[in-house]
């Protein structure tokens, strides 16, 4: 496993269980079931993550991620904030920086977590394995969701967006009425960061939101709640007449927009380059690598190769089709693992 393939948001939340050896198991199939959006219902309030974890028996269970909030810390951090120009418009356009995560370490406090005894997980399904698949599957979710919406790691430490620019508000009034007890301010070359809040939230702020696409029929009686709930249109129109209405027309946006989806990722399949088996940095990364070259892979193959059991070789291969990174065709002992997107022989693909 690489973490190329995550930003540096998520490698900060999610370094503790990548490096940790003994979770090696858990951590790829936990990532398997994030990535096919079996957690629902992930909540995020200060200090607490919670999260429904299905399986594909339908099965489900409940988890909880707690993280001591900051407190006192935050005081410190804000006046950082309204002071450097920089931390202010990162805050202002919802970004978390690897500079503004360092103030947190300057002032006393980490904003992620530095082991796994910095967090605490329990699962419903696993009362005694804190660090279960389900938990794992968590972490994953909520670091997709903080790579997305990096205000909500805020959120989880103690402070909503919302908070931290009101108490930045604050501060800058409390500065400007002494400035007006106490005569002219000293003259500085560099401009006040507090500027920036002038007006920039004239109109509210808007709470962070999370969305999630997902490839799911909606039943007549289910489409469109929101219109449904919102009661009667122009001319109080019955609400079940406009969605009568709309309906038709979201379920064609829908198909037009998963078919450019589609596309796109087809696309993207077709335009990436195979990867060189001298840079691999990881065992996953020398097998797709190996994939790309020869075309193909086998159990067999990678057994003799690596000079290991055949059905260890299966197993780290079948892994491997389950993150995404290499697809199969043929069954028993024609089974083939070839790169994503690759045409599988006319012979391979009869026996699929």
């Amino acid at each position: 496993m690489t973490t190329d393939e995550y930003s540096w948001i998520e490698k900060r939340w999610l370094s503790p269980i990548l490096e940790a050896n003994e979770l090696r198991l858990s951590v790829r199939r936990g990532k398997v079931i994030a990535r096919k959006g079996w957690v629902r219902k992930l909540s995020v309030r200060p200090g607490l993550i919670t999260g429904q974890v299905t399986s594909d028996t339908g099965a489900s269970c409940e988890v909880s991620v707690r993280m001591e909030a900051i407190d006192e810390t935050w005081d410190a951090v804000i006046e950082r904030l309204a002071n450097e120009a920089a931390l202010a418009a990162d805050l202002l356009g919802g970004r978390v920086t690897e500079r503004l995560a360092f103030v947190f370490e300057e002032e006393g406090h980490d904003l992620f977590p530095f082991d796994l005894r910095d967090v605490k997980n329990f699962c419903s399904g696993h009362p005694d394995d804190p660090n279960c698949i389900d938990a794992i599957a968590v972490h994953f979710d909520f670091a997709r969701l903080i790579n997305g919406h990096p205000m909500t790691l805020f959120e989880f430490r103690g402070r909503s967006q919302a908070e931290l620019v009101e108490s930045m508000r604050e501060l800058r009034q409390s500065d400007d009425a002494e400035t007006n007890g106490d005569g002219e301010p000293a003259q500085s070359s560099v401009e006040g960061a507090k500027a920036l809040l002038d007006g920039y939230w004239e109109r509210g702020v808007v709470p962070h939101l999370a969305f999630r696409v997902e490839r799911t029929r909606l039943s007549e009686t289910d489409a469109l709640p929101v219109v449904r709930a919102l009661g009667p249109g122009p001319g109080e129109t019955p609400p079940e007449e406009v969605v009568r209405v709309l309906a038709p027309l979201m379920r064609t946006a829908r198909k037009r927009m998963d078919a450019i989806h589609d596309r796109a990722e087809s696309d993207a399949v077709e335009m990436q380059e195979a990867p060189d088996p001298i840079a691999a940095e990881s065992l996953d990364d020398l097998l797709v690598a190996a994939a790309h070259q020869h075309g193909s892979l086998t159990s067999g193959f990678v057994a003799n190769a690596l000079g290991i059991d055949p059905r260890e070789a299966r197993q780290y291969l079948k892994w491997l089709v389950e993150e995404g990174r290499l697809a199969v065709v043929g069954r028993a002992r024609g089974t083939k693992y070839l790169p994503v997107g690759a045409e599988a022989p006319a012979g391979d693909a009869d026996e699929a």
